[in-house]
C-alpha cells in the first residue's frame, strides 16, 4: 500500500479536505465526561499517570470503581484528549475508527484520506499503520481514550486496536478503559516497559479518600464505619448509603 502523504496541510488546503464528524453520533460521545461536585480527586493515581511515559494505559475494573471518573479528571489536566465512549454499534471497524478520527478532529483537522482510506478498505487491519500515519501529522500529541471498551467485542475491532497499541505513535496515549480485561498483546507491552495497568486495586478508595468523599456526599451525616471494610469495597459503601439516604 503507498504511504499516504501527511505533511501538515498537504491534505487539506481548504475545508472541502477536512475528515466530517458522523451525522449520527452526537457531539456528547466525543466530550470528556464532567465530573461531579464534590468528587474526590484521584490525586494519586492521576500523578501516577502524568509522570508516566508509557503509551499505552489500560483500566480495567468492575461497573462503580470509577474508571470514567478518573480518567475524566486526568483527562482535563492533560487537555489535548479524544475521547470516545464505545457503543455496541462500534463492533463495525469503520465506525469504530470514523469515532476515533471524529473525536481527533474536535481537537485538531485530520486528512479527510484517512476516512476515504478507511471506507475503501473496510476497515481492515492493514490499514491501521496508514492511520496512525495520518493521526502523527497532527502537530502535537493527543490521548484517544476509549471508554467502555468491554462493549467492543467484534474480532475485526479489537485486532484494529491491538495493532494500534503496537503502533502508537510517539509521545501519544492509547488508554483502554473495560470492565473486561482489554484483548490487546498485554504481556508484549509489558515487556517491553510499554503499558500501564490499572486494576481494581488501585482505583479503590483509601479510607482518608472514603472519608473525604462521604463528606462531599454527605456533609451533614456522620461518616459511616468505612475502616473496616477492605479499599475494593469502599467506594461501593458510600454509593449505597448515598443512594439509600435520597
Amino acid at each position: 500500500m503507498e504511504a499516504p502523504d501527511t505533511s501538515p496541510g498537504a491534505d487539506f488546503p481548504d475545508s472541502t479536505h477536512l475528515f466530517a464528524i458522523p451525522a449520527e453520533v452526537g457531539a456528547a460521545g466525543y466530550r470528556v465526561p464532567v465530573a461531579r461536585e464534590r468528587l474526590v480527586a484521584r490525586t494519586a493515581l492521576i500523578d501516577r499517570l502524568m509522570s508516566s511515559n508509557e503509551p499505552v494505559i489500560t483500566v480495567v475494573a468492575p461497573p462503580g470503581y470509577g474508571k470514567t471518573t478518573f480518567l475524566a479528571q486526568w483527562a482535563r489536566q492533560l487537555g489535548r484528549v479524544a475521547w470516545v465512549s464505545c457503543e455496541r454499534s462500534d463492533n463495525d471497524p469503520v465506525a469504530l475508527w470514523s469515532h476515533v478520527l471524529a473525536a481527533l478532529v474536535r481537537i485538531e483537522p485530520v486528512s479527510a484520506q484517512a476516512a476515504a482510506l478507511l471506507a475503501a478498505s473496510g476497515g481492515e487491519v492493514d490499514i491501521v499503520p496508514s492511520l496512525v500515519a495520518y493521526m502523527s501529522a497532527m502537530r502535537q500529541p493527543v490521548a484517544v481514550v476509549l471508554d467502555h471498551f468491554e462493549l467492543v467485542t467484534s474480532p475485526q475491532c479489537t485486532t484494529s486496536i491491538a495493532e494500534f497499541a503496537l503502533r502508537v505513535p510517539e509521545d501519544w496515549r492509547l488508554v483502554l478503559a473495560s470492565r473486561d480485561t482489554v484483548p490487546i498483546p498485554v504481556s508484549r507491552l509489558r515487556v517491553a516497559r510499554q503499558i500501564v495497568e490499572i486494576g481494581m486495586d488501585h482505583l479503590a478508595m483509601s479510607t482518608n479518600e472514603a472519608a473525604a468523599s462521604w463528606a462531599g456526599l454527605a456533609p451533614r451525616c456522620p461518616p459511616p464505619r468505612l475502616k473496616s471494610l477492605s479499599g475494593a469495597r469502599r467506594g461501593g459503601q458510600l454509593a449505597f448509603i448515598w443512594l439509600r439516604s435520597r
